[in-house]
């Protein structure tokens, strides 16, 4: 079982269903732009049965560490705080179909 589905494969994919090799290219370059735009725009991007991505906003927060790491190695003991801004994460949902289907849950 291979650990990574990536464009190669997308491209043979769509190239063993009937589109040339550069077809495939342009089909796979074209859903990746949409896809990106619909992120952009934090749209539900919706995978046929398989089931969709859901734009989630995670908060900004503020983080305190004990220590900061210097170049050399060494630790600065002092408190160091950061801020981490509003952020956008996409969440992957199964159809409750699908999943039923292959035995996922």
């Amino acid at each position: 079982m291979k650990d990574k589905f990536k464009q190669a494969d997308f491209v043979r994919a769509l190239n063993e269903r009937g589109l040339t090799y550069s077809q495939a290219r342009r089909a796979y370059t074209a859903m990746i732009e949409a896809f990106e735009s619909a992120m952009v725009n934090q749209q539900i991007i919706r995978l046929g049965h398989l089931g969709s991505f859901f734009p989630r906003e995670v908060p900004a927060r503020n983080y305190k560490m004990g220590c900061r790491k210097t170049k050399g190695g060494t630790r600065d003991p002092n408190i160091y705080e950061f801020e981490v801004g509003r952020r956008i994460k996409f969440v992957f949902k199964l159809n409750e179909a699908f999943s039923k289907r292959y035995g996922f849950r």
